[in-house]
């Protein structure tokens, strides 16, 4: 069930078309948020997904303050057999709530992911993008959840290709992936959204972009096939959330596992399952249930 627990952005970033419709921060206050939750665990949901523009503005307008771990903490804590998924924020707020969302994390019905959009790994293209943060402040702050929380799993996003940008930019963007070994990575060619500022900055020709999108896919692919490498051969704890032709369940830091096999009777929505993992994709891993 997805929970939308705020609208709007407080950012300004150049290449987003999205702040023109929803440029007014809106936070939903955690008493309805968390009996929104309790009524879809009471219907059946086992998965909760916090959502919004970015959740790290979350209660700025509402509590005069940056409240999300404070909301994840509370959401966490209705009874049920579910798990919570935190949404995308904005790495420029971690400096404000990072120690909280650290131990908010480590509730035992919260994933152990975080999605913190990086969008390049060069600080002038930052500068460029109006992203407000640097990628050492970046690096810093991934560096320092993944030394307190070991087993947590980072998604990011890449836009590459932007106005400007030059083989260096780009290699240090592929350094920093090198680096920091996202296990997701949300990848994008740039392209013009009309009214933006990043508009009317000098583009690259398309085929530049296609380039590098291929060549930062490729990087991408490897790493995550060796992040997920690491678990062929182990026994680990499944929760299980969806069923289509097979069962699909997560990893307590949320990477997906597609059960092969039948195992009807031996997994059901809201529960932990163990899972032999077999096999590998730079997306997922692939096993067999063990028992409930």
């Amino acid at each position: 069930a997805p929970i939308p627990i705020q609208e709007g952005c407080i950012g300004d970033c150049s290449f987003c078309i999205v702040k023109h419709a929803r440029r007014v921060l809106v936070s939903h206050p955690v008493e309805s948020i968390r009996a929104a939750v309790r009524e879809a665990v009471e219907a059946g949901a086992v998965e909760i997904e916090l959502t919004g523009m970015d959740l790290g503005a979350y209660g700025i307008d509402l509590y005069k303050s940056r409240r999300l771990p404070e909301l994840i903490n509370e959401v966490a804590e209705v009874d049920g057999s579910f798990m919570v998924r935190v949404g995308m924020l904005n790495p420029e707020h971690l400096r404000f709530i990072l120690d909280g969302l650290i131990e908010s994390l480590k509730h035992p019905r919260v994933y152990k992911f975080l999605h913190l959009p990086l969008q390049s790994g060069s600080n002038r293209i930052l500068s460029l993008m109006k992203r407000n943060y640097s990628v050492e402040e970046y690096i810093e702050y991934v560096e320092e959840i993944k030394r307190k929380i070991p087993d947590i799993s980072i998604a990011t996003d890449i836009i590459v290709g932007f106005p400007t940008e030059s083989d260096e930019d780009f290699q240090a963007t592929l350094d920093v992936i090198r680096r920091l070994r996202f296990e997701r990575v949300h990848l994008a060619g740039y392209s013009i959204r009309p009214r933006t500022w990043a508009a009317s900055l000098p583009q690259l020709p398309t085929q530049i972009k296609k380039t590098r999108v291929l060549q930062a896919m490729k990087v991408v692919e490897e790493i995550g096939l060796e992040e997920k490498m690491k678990y062929v051969g182990t026994t680990q704890n499944c929760f299980a959330t969806e069923r289509n032709r097979g069962w699909v369940c997560r990893l307590e830091n949320y990477i997906p596992v597609v059960i092969l096999g039948n195992d009807d009777e031996k997994i059901d929505y809201g529960k932990w399952v163990k899972v032999h993992v077999k096999a590998a994709t730079f997306y997922d891993l692939r096993g067999t249930a063990l028992s409930s």
